[in-house]
């Protein structure tokens, strides 16, 4: 029966990958094995060991996986594995090829397209449990934009204190991506966008330090000079009546609003500001 068995083994490294690794789920009743591969799929890098039991415990619904468990999972998968240090001197997990990665994606995750329940445990984790910021900070926004978690990602990137340490061209990128692409050129329909009296005044409402008339809407930076004004396309801007970005409140006159800004470089491609919710 070895040689039946030997002869019945793909002739390729993926599909010997892919036959490992459904064998191993198989023999795996707690389905924790399949868990900590598709989680680790997830992560472009390697990852934290602590990080990595975190998510686990947020996708089972527990507060922790039990030290026990953890190095039987550990044990069982460590032919797969390459083991790493991060930023803090802690072992981090990551596979020890991308043909792994592959495999993974190939007899895991593409047959039930099952993506979003991994990455969504990982976003829980280092969005509500997680004590690392630089960590959190790396690791979110990507996660809640794979997910298409658009809500979430734009109230991290503005609202969370963490986020300030994020550099403005990477948040203008992750902001960019959710714009409408309604083009508001000169010689287009379109609608300046404005900010309320109360609303200009304050801070932070774009994720930013300055007053909020002062600072572009995307990246946050300080507008000093070469300022654009930002426009609404004719699906985003109610006719007829002028609305906060910010409050969503109707502008009267008093106090005086200020229109919506842009810095240089995010103003650079003229379409619709508002963000796909």
């Amino acid at each position: 029966m070895l040689t039946k068995k030997i002869i019945e083994l793909p002739d390729t490294l993926q599909g010997l990958l892919e036959s490992i690794i459904q064998r191993l789920v198989q023999e795996d009743y707690s389905t924790r094995v399949k868990k900590l591969l598709c989680l680790l799929h997830c992560c472009q890098e390697g990852v934290a060991e602590q990080d990595l039991q975190g998510a686990m415990a947020s996708l089972e619904g527990v507060s922790e996986i039990p030290t026990m468990y953890w190095a039987s999972l550990r044990r069982t998968l460590s032919f797969l594995l390459r083991v790493g240090r991060d930023h803090r001197g802690k072992d981090t997990l990551n596979f020890f090829h991308g043909s792994v990665a592959k495999a993974v994606d190939q007899c895991l995750l593409s047959p039930d397209n099952c993506h979003h329940i991994y990455l969504v445990s990982l976003a829980d984790y280092y969005e509500y449990k997680c004590t690392d910021h630089v960590t959190v900070v790396n690791q979110l926004p990507r996660l809640l934009q794979e997910a298409t978690m658009n809500s979430r990602l734009v109230n991290f990137l503005r609202k969370d204190p963490r986020a300030r340490s994020i550099q403005a061209h990477t948040r203008a990128r992750y902001l960019k991506g959710l714009l409408c692409t309604h083009v508001c050129r000169d010689g287009f329909p379109r609608s300046q966008a404005m900010i309320c009296g109360m609303c200009s005044m304050r801070t932070g409402a774009f994720g930013q330090l300055f007053l909020n008339k002062q600072s572009c809407v995307l990246c946050g930076v300080h507008v000093a000079i070469m300022g654009k004004e930002a426009f609404l396309c004719p699906q985003h801007h109610r006719i007829g009546t002028t609305e906060c970005l910010i409050c969503k409140s109707r502008i009267l006159g008093q106090p005086p609003p200020s229109p919506v800004l842009l810095c240089h470089m995010c103003g650079f491609h003229e379409t619709c500001i508002a963000l796909k919710m």
